[in-house]
C-alpha cells in the first residue's frame, strides 16, 4: 500500500471514493453539493492510500479555509480506509498534519455507533469534545407565522444587512459549543457561494428595527431526498424565552416548502436541551448521533 498526495487528476476517484463510503463518516461536507466544488488545494489538503493496482482504498481530507482558520482550526472532511489498519490510518493522520501550520487542533464527527473508530481515536490521540444529534422533519405543513405588534421578519438584503446579521449570530451563538468562530460581513459572500444557497433563504427578525433574531434555510440533498436546511437559528439573550424562536423556525420551514422541498433536517448540539426540545415540538425527529473528537496540535 502505498499513500500519496491528491492532485486534480485523480480528483473524480478521489471524489467518486467520497460518495461510496460518506455512509460510513460524517457526511456534512461529503453530500454531492459540497463535493462538486471540492479542489484539492492548500486548503483541502488531501492524502490518498493505493493498493497494489494503483485503486484508492483510503483517503484523508482535511478543511482548513479561511472560516476555520480564524479559530486556528481544521475539520476533517473524510479520515476512512476500506481495510481498517490502525498503523494506516496513523500515517495518513501524520501525512495531512504536516498541512497544519498556525492551527491550535483539527476536529472531526462520527457516528456514535462507529465503534472501531471510537477506539482507533483515542488510540490516535483524539480526545472527545461534544455529542450532535441531527434532526429530520419528514413532512413540513403549512404553517401561519405571527409575531407580535412591534416585530418585523424582513428577507436579508446584500450590501445593507451584513452587519445586523453578524451582531445577531455572534450575539445568539456566543456561549453554544463549537460557535467559537465569529462571523464577519466578508462570510456572506462565501455563503452565497455555497451549492445549497437559496435565495431569500436568510430571515432577519427586527423589533422596531433594531435587529434581534435570524434562521438561515438551505437546500440540502441526501440520498437523492432534498430536505430544508435549517440553521443560525438564533435569538439574542434579551429576547430569548418568549417564543421568537419558534416562529423563526416555522418560518424558514415555511420558505423551505415555498421552493417544493417538503422535508426539513437540522443539527443541534446534545446539550442544547432548550433547542431540542423546541425542535422535537415542531415535528422533527431524532436520525443520528454523533461526537465530535478533536486533536490538540503541539
Amino acid at each position: 500500500m502505498n499513500i500519496v498526495k491528491l492532485t486534480s487528476e485523480r480528483k473524480t476517484e478521489f471524489i467518486n471514493y467520497c460518495i461510496n463510503y460518506r455512509h460510513e463518516f460524517d457526511s456534512t461536507f461529503l453530500d454531492d453539493q459540497e463535493l462538486m466544488s471540492f479542489e484539492p488545494n492548500e486548503e483541502n489538503p488531501t492524502y490518498i492510500l493505493l493498493d497494489k493496482n494503483n485503486n484508492i482504498i483510503g483517503a484523508i481530507s482535511l478543511i482548513i479555509n479561511s472560516y476555520y482558520r480564524r479559530s486556528r482550526s481544521g475539520r476533517f472532511r473524510i479520515f476512512h480506509t476500506i481495510k481498517f489498519d490502525k498503523e494506516v490510518y496513523k500515517k495518513m493522520l501524520e501525512l495531512v498534519l504536516n498541512h497544519t501550520k498556525g492551527l491550535h487542533k483539527v476536529f472531526l464527527f462520527i457516528d456514535s455507533e462507529n465503534k472501531k473508530m471510537t477506539e482507533l481515536l483515542k488510540v490516535l490521540n483524539f480526545s472527545l469534545k461534544r455529542y450532535s444529534y441531527t434532526l429530520i422533519n419528514h413532512s413540513l405543513e403549512d404553517v401561519q407565522v405571527i409575531f407580535p405588534i412591534g416585530y418585523e421578519l424582513r428577507e436579508f438584503q446584500a450590501g445593507r444587512d451584513e452587519a445586523d446579521w453578524c451582531k445577531v449570530r455572534n450575539l445568539g451563538f456566543d456561549k453554544i459549543a463549537g460557535c467559537d468562530t465569529p462571523k464577519t460581513p466578508k462570510m456572506y459572500s462565501e455563503m452565497e457561494k455555497d451549492y445549497g444557497h437559496l435565495s431569500g433563504g436568510i430571515i432577519m427578525l427586527y423589533h422596531e428595527n433594531t435587529p434581534i433574531g435570524q434562521v438561515r434555510a438551505t437546500k440540502e440533498v441526501e440520498d437523492n431526498i432534498e430536505y430544508v436546511f435549517i440553521s443560525s437559528l438564533c435569538v439574542i439573550p434579551e429576547y430569548q424565552g418568549s417564543g421568537l424562536g419558534r416562529n423563526l423556525l416555522k418560518a424558514a420551514l415555511s420558505f423551505g416548502k415555498s421552493k417544493n422541498i417538503k422535508k426539513g433536517m437540522l443539527s443541534v448540539n446534545a446539550e442544547n436541551e432548550n433547542a431540542i426540545s423546541l425542535y422535537l415540538n415542531e415535528g422533527f425527529e431524532k436520525k443520528s448521533v454523533s461526537i465530535c473528537y478533536e486533536y490538540y496540535l503541539s
